[in-house]
């Protein structure tokens, strides 16, 4: 199992900045996908993993789902570019980058990352809160699974 913390943290270190020409300022708060968002702030990304397709290679990996929930402004019209960067669909996006970049063999937390991927599309509009919007990306990623410690035989 990945590490919400651990999974935040990889993707701050991931994360792009800079997105089809908007400067996307990393959300105000990181939260446990698996709890409803908090009321505030407004710029927050959730973060959900959860068993996915399951062990390959004998055991040796391990593939988990990790769902992306970005809240964030809803568009509203004559919005300039420092204010379309605050968007739930800029936040995605970039989290959607910062998930996809290249690198292999990293490591979130303890774990080394084999293979990452999309499961379907491109994150996509959930639903609208009020003045703010809910956009949503599911992502697969195998990683090695811990082995238990192996007693040595006796002499």
């Amino acid at each position: 199992m990945l590490w919400i913390g651990d999974l935040a943290t990889w993707l701050q270190q991931r994360w792009p900045g800079e997105h089809e020409g908007l400067t996307v300022p990393l959300p105000d708060e990181w939260h446990r996908g698996d709890e409803e968002l908090p009321a505030m702030p407004d710029r927050v990304i959730g973060l959900t993993v959860s068993g996915g397709p399951g062990l390959e290679a004998d055991g040796l990996l391990d593939t988990l789902a990790v769902t992306v929930l970005a809240r964030g402004r809803g568009p509203r019209p004559g919005d300039d570019h420092t204010q379309r960067a605050l968007s739930a669909e800029a936040l995605a996006q970039a989290a959607d980058l910062a998930v996809l970049a290249d690198g292999p063999h990293e490591l979130i937390g303890h774990r080394t990352v084999s293979r990452i991927g999309r499961m379907g599309g491109a994150p996509s509009y959930l639903r609208r809160e009020r003045s703010r919007t809910l956009v949503s990306c599911r992502y697969w990623i195998t990683v090695d699974r811990p082995q238990p410690a192996r007693a040595l035989p006796r002499r």
